[in-house]
């Protein structure tokens, strides 16, 4: 059983069983989308940036608490040459010292890719 309200164009629905609440707008589909992501020990939390290649997040380190900036492989299946792209940017960035240059501060083993992590600045 369940209850929705809405107020102008947005609805809010709340479940009995489990405690749920969406927001969505009624003539589209949901506004909100919760997804969590956890790399080693950081967490993803906001996604910024979505293409066929890449998903960027704004993410935090969980055992510092910083913020950092977490770059995933958009693809679940990557081919050979995108792993090796992702290493590659990852090498290069990582030896450049040019100021207004993120430097990335690792690159970890994600699912069957790689995540990025960066500072966030």
């Amino acid at each position: 059983m369940s209850k929705s309200w809405t107020f102008g164009k947005k609805r809010i629905k709340i479940g009995i069983d489990i405690i749920k609440i969406i927001l969505e707008d009624t003539q589209t589909k949901p506004m909100i989308e919760t997804k969590i992501i956890k790399v080693a020990h950081y967490q993803a939390l906001e996604l910024i940036h979505k293409s066929d290649r890449t998903l960027v997040y704004r993410g935090r380190n969980l055992e510092s608490a910083q913020p950092v900036i977490v770059k995933l492989m958009g693809q679940e299946y990557p081919s050979f040459n995108e792993l090796v792209q992702f290493r590659n940017q990852y090498a290069i960035a990582k030896n450049l010292d040019i100021s207004g240059i993120v430097k990335p501060d690792s690159l970890l083993r994600y699912n069957n890719g790689y995540a990025l992590i960066m500072e966030d600045i």
